[in-house]
């Protein structure tokens, strides 16, 4: 079975890593009835539900999988083109907390929190978010 020790930035173990189609042997050493064996159980169960989702057929010939992969290879094309031309782009998630706010993502690599007044048609900046090189969108300026 294959394992990796999972170490912080201080070198001290803080986990095991078990590739989950390898847990079916760790299941098969535990006792019959341990909470552990019903974990593994239960983490095994839903794996296999999530792949097999994953890998339904959809009508235009693609598996959602290779459907969701198409999808993000677009996107970060999109971010790439845009960054490229020095041109930022607008997203949203859990820190726009009012309607109005949205992250603008930098062709740097940073995000900023903006607000936008649609009566006045004018964006308002909030705050820094993340410095360059450290956004969500970050690294797609390192692809070739």
């Amino acid at each position: 079975m294959r394992m990796s020790n999972i170490k912080n930035n201080k070198g001290v173990q803080t986990g095991l890593f078990i590739p989950i189609e390898e847990l079916s042997e760790l299941k098969d050493s535990l006792k019959e009835n341990s909470k552990m064996r019903f974990l593994l159980e239960d983490l095994m169960e839903k794996w296999q539900q999530d792949n097999m989702f994953l890998n339904t057929m959809m009508p235009e010939g693609r598996t959602i999988r290779e459907t969701q992969d198409k999808s993000i290879n677009t996107t970060e094309n999109l971010y790439r083109e845009a960054f490229t031309k020095g041109v930022s782009l607008h997203y949203k998630d859990g820190r726009c907390t009012a309607e109005r706010e949205f992250i603008r993502a930098n062709p740097d690599g940073s995000e900023d929190l903006m607000d936008f007044d649609a009566d006045n048609r004018k964006y308002f900046f909030i705050k820094q978010l993340l410095p360059a090189g450290k956004g969500r969108w970050a690294y797609v300026n390192d692809k070739n």
